[in-house]
């Protein structure tokens, strides 16, 4: 490693404490000086893990085919590690009381959410995409993911099960770990979409449940519906590693390309129509309330949400849509009944796996699939 690249990576590791220290000695005291310093500790403790990921790294800052070392880690790096910083930031809060943190880690966890599709867009768009920044990012992505998760939960946002996701990450790597050392086989994964997008709808969930604009039980609703997918996920991704599942044979490949064709054709547009019956179900006290007095706003975004999943126009956004129309209302229906509890469930399953066959529209599909500045 020259000496110009091992100075920018000490060089960030003090300017990240600084910056730590100014934030939260800046910020009003939450409940108390102790409680500012302890939050700014945390913080520091926590970037210096993420730092640390850093380090351990730093012999990988080159594309795959390559061997030599970039000079510097580049923009992307950095603001992978920018990320990490507003972790670290949302870290301090964590075993504080909601009314104390006010809507900073919210913000900090938002931003680092939207900021994963930045770093790997400038990337691509700079053609700087090196093995350090790859890992480095999925490894600040799992920092996120039980931070975060960790302060919602303390907030009364999140179930403590949704820790499972948490930790999925670390069993799976460490799974690894034990199996390369024990010279135990470890087969590749093929490359997936919906890896990629379970993983970054499981940020998506944890900043919603950090502001506190939604129903508790509406979160740890979908908390289940979002952790379910990602566990399985990582269960046959586990036994494909492992070789205890085939993949790579011309006959596993043909019952993948089966199950996912099953999936497009037969299991996603179900859900839409599912999702359209469930969602009238649970509103129906509150439409036959308003009957009386003509078609109200509920009833016009009712029929607009379930024209789009009907029709398979922009699924992702309508089931995202029929989410916020349930909390908006969840006081009301206060998850009474069966479809009160299935609704949101398929709402986050048609967000999650996209609106599939018979769709006239799926732009938001290719959005969330598509790999930006590729």
């Amino acid at each position: 490693m020259n000496s110009y690249l091992r100075r920018e990576l000490f060089t960030i590791a003090v300017i990240g404490c600084a910056l730590l220290t100014a934030l939260f000695l800046l910020l009003p005291p939450p409940l108390a000086p102790t409680y500012t310093i302890r939050a700014c500790l945390q913080a520091l403790l926590l970037w210096a893990f993420v730092w640390s990921q850093l380090w351990q790294l730093r012999f990988h800052n080159r594309s795959a085919d390559a061997v030599s070392l970039l000079p510097t880690l580049g923009t992307a790096n950095r603001l992978t590690l920018l990320r990490g910083g507003l972790i670290a930031v949302c870290g301090g809060y964590l075993g504080l009381a909601p009314h104390a943190a006010a809507l900073v880690p919210a913000i900090c966890y938002s931003l680092a959410a939207l900021l994963d599709r930045a770093d790997g867009y400038v990337a691509r768009r700079h053609h700087n995409i090196t093995m350090l920044g790859s890992e480095l990012d999925t490894r600040v992505d799992a920092i996120g993911l039980v931070v975060a998760p960790l302060v919602a939960i303390g907030y009364g946002q999140l179930h403590v099960s949704y820790l499972l996701v948490s930790v999925a990450y670390y069993l799976f790597v460490g799974g690894l770990y034990w199996r390369r050392k024990h010279g135990k086989p470890v087969l590749p994964l093929r490359p997936s979409n919906l890896r990629r997008t379970l993983a970054g709808m499981q940020m998506g969930l944890v900043a919603f449940s950090l502001w506190p604009l939604f129903d508790p039980i509406l979160l740890q609703l979908c908390g289940a519906a979002f952790m379910l997918p990602l566990l399985a996920g990582f269960l046959v991704d586990w036994l494909v590693v492992s070789a205890r599942l085939p993949s790579q044979t011309s006959i596993a490949l043909r019952n993948f390309r089966l199950l996912e064709h099953l999936n497009e054709l037969v299991m996603q547009p179900l859900l839409r129509c599912l999702l359209v019956v469930t969602l009238w179900l649970s509103l129906a006290p509150l439409l036959a309330g308003d009957a009386a007095n003509g078609v109200s706003g509920l009833q016009y975004s009712l029929l607009l949400i379930s024209a789009g999943l009907v029709l398979g126009v922009g699924g992702r956004i309508c089931a995202l849509a029929a989410l916020l129309l349930i909390n908006n209302y969840s006081e009301v229906t206060a998850f009474l009944t069966v479809a009160d509890w299935w609704a949101p469930l398929l709402a986050v399953w048609v967000l999650l796996f996209g609106s599939g066959r018979f769709s006239v529209w799926q732009g938001d599909s290719s959005w969330v699939n598509r790999q930006d500045g590729a």
